[in-house]
């Protein structure tokens, strides 16, 4: 009768461990189940940051070839602005010689 109270009290402690152990066990596959989720929307959320930053980088890449292609365009611009300036000062000096000329002619 000692023996079997014995026996009955390591029965009933090792189910209370065996209830403890599954107890734990349902808790860690929780956390494993929270933490994958939380992975999961880490890798979504880096993910969305490359490809952001691929994004930016490919706008940084355009607005510098625009702005290449505008400076090329305004130099452009300014130099034959400069060219034609100098053509019509060279007509406005072969003018005033021709017109002093001209003066003198009548004198």
């Amino acid at each position: 009768s000692d023996k079997n109270s014995q026996l009955l009290e390591q029965l009933n402690t090792t189910e209370s461990q065996m209830a403890a152990a599954q107890r734990d066990a349902a808790a860690l596959r929780d956390s494993e189940a929270r933490l994958k989720l939380e992975i999961d929307a880490v890798e979504a959320e880096r993910l969305r940051l490359e490809n952001n930053l691929t994004d930016m980088q490919k706008l940084k890449a355009d607005n510098q070839k625009l702005v290449r292609s505008e400076v090329t365009r305004l130099t452009q611009t300014v130099l034959a602005t400069s060219d034609k300036n100098s053509q019509l000062l060279e007509q406005l000096n072969t003018t005033e010689s021709q017109m002093a000329a001209a003066q003198r002619d009548a004198a």
